[in-house]
């Protein structure tokens, strides 16, 4: 049965591209899931697909100016219920610049924001530190039971990091050049980038804090961590429940 298909259908893309009524023809702006069209050349900054904003104004024949907004990843319904990503995303400017024929110029300016831990093909551990939520914690929680929900001993473990709310910040910035030089059968294709950044982080320990209420092993405990508050000592208490 179904073998008259080779393979599942798959949608790679899904957006929306428009022309802009108030700008010069040729201006658009696309809406969606896309891929990457920051560079000349293929994953010299950027590669794959996502989910955000492109659009492409053209100024005059000769210069063309480019803003893209990724959205890398959503923090949704944040660390109330356990979830340990936060909200991570990249806005990129270039400006394409022709100043004779066969000559095409691309300055551009990137900037990214990491926050708590990503996805592996954005970070990778270097140095010694593992990219994953011990070290990059979101909303001061690396790994927890979802609040007031059943645990399997009566005591909860609660990661903490007094910086940024408790969460792992990462900016980084890249300025570069992409260019295109073609003469007859001769090109010349280089590319130039220049990337910083910054971590505004602390890397977090784990308080188990036991609880003191005694009850009875058939009934379960659960866990409440009444407030979090930068720089302070997590609080949990315990109650039965029937």
């Amino acid at each position: 049965m179904n073998t008259d298909m080779p393979a599942m259908l798959e949608v790679k893309w899904a957006y929306t591209e428009f022309a802009l009524p108030w700008a010069p023809g040729g201006s658009i702006m696309r809406l969606g899931a896309q891929p990457f069209t920051v560079t000349h050349k293929l994953s010299a900054l950027a590669t794959g697909d996502f989910p955000g904003i492109f659009t492409s104004i053209v100024i005059t024949p000769n210069v063309r100016v480019n803003l893209t907004y990724a959205a890398i990843e959503e923090r949704s319904t944040g660390v109330g219920d356990g979830f340990f990503r936060g909200d991570d995303f990249a806005v990129i400017a270039s400006v394409d610049l022709t100043p004779f024929k066969g000559l095409d110029l691309r300055p551009l300016f990137a900037w990214a924001q990491l926050n708590g831990a990503t996805s592996s093909s954005t970070r990778q551990g270097r140095g010694g530190l593992a990219a994953s939520t011990a070290n990059f914690p979101t909303g001061g929680i690396g790994t927890i039971a979802p609040i007031n929900t059943s645990l399997a001993a009566p005591t909860a473990a609660v990661t903490l990091n007094p910086v940024n709310g408790g969460s792992a910040i990462e900016n980084r910035y890249t300025i570069g050049l992409d260019t295109k030089w073609t003469y007859g059968p001769f090109y010349l294709d280089p590319t130039v980038f220049y990337q910083w950044g910054n971590r505004q982080f602390v890397v977090p320990g784990t308080a188990t804090v036991p609880c003191t209420l005694r009850v009875p092993s058939a009934l379960p405990v659960v866990s409440t961590l009444s407030r979090s508050i930068p720089g302070s000592k997590a609080r949990t208490r315990c109650r039965s429940r029937t």
